[in-house]
Formats: C-alpha cells, structure tokens, sequence
C-alpha cells in the first residue's frame, strides 16, 4: 500500500471499524460472541478491497471500475447494508474520499 493509501485508509478508519462491527456482529449480537474478530477482520478485509477498487484508497479509477466495485458490493448484501447505515461517518470525520464512497453507494442503487 502507498504512503497516500495508506494515510487514506487511516482516515476511513472509524467508516471501517463501523463497518466491520456491523457486520461482524450484526444488529444487537454480543460482541463477546466467538468468532466475531475474525468476521470483523474478513468483513474489513472485503471493504478495504472493495473502496480500493472504487477508488477511494488510491487514484481515482474509471466509469468500469467504479462499476465493478459496485457490483461486488451489490453482491455482498450485510457490507452494503453497513456501508449504507456508517456513511455519515466519513463526513463527520471529514474523509477526504467521502464522495468517492457515496459515489459507489449511488452506483449501486442504479444497478
């Protein structure tokens, strides 16, 4: 990961440990629950691969891109339910990539 990725991922922070958290454990499940870090880790894992592919992480990509991330995300239904309920999130934090999110977010509903 580049030194700009790098500092972007860090400012998606709090956007990806929501996220993870979401849908690791789900509305109400104990946190305490087994097996509910390594969910956390897969369902971060999935939504850092996903923002790098729509350009949030990066350099901005192309219409296809931007699709193919949207797609992928579409297809996994608890990271897109997340990603949808946390956005507030990265404007709260000012995340310099903030529209690139909503941007996939508004690719998806059009799908």
């Amino acid at each position: 990961m580049s030194d700009t990725s790098a500092r972007l991922a860090d400012e998606l922070k709090p956007f990806l440990e929501a996220v993870a958290h979401a849908v690791a454990y789900g509305l109400g499940a104990d946190a305490l629950e087994p097996g509910g870090e390594r969910r956390k880790a897969d369902a971060s894992r999935r939504a850092v691969e996903i923002l790098r592919a729509a350009g949030a992480l990066d350099t901005p990509v192309d219409a296809g891109a931007l699709d193919a991330a949207a797609r992928r995300l579409l297809d996994d239904r608890a990271l897109l339910a997340a990603f949808f309920q946390n956005l507030d999130l990265l404007y709260q934090h000012r995340a310099p990539r903030a529209d690139v999110v909503s941007r996939l977010l508004m690719r998806v509903m059009e799908l």
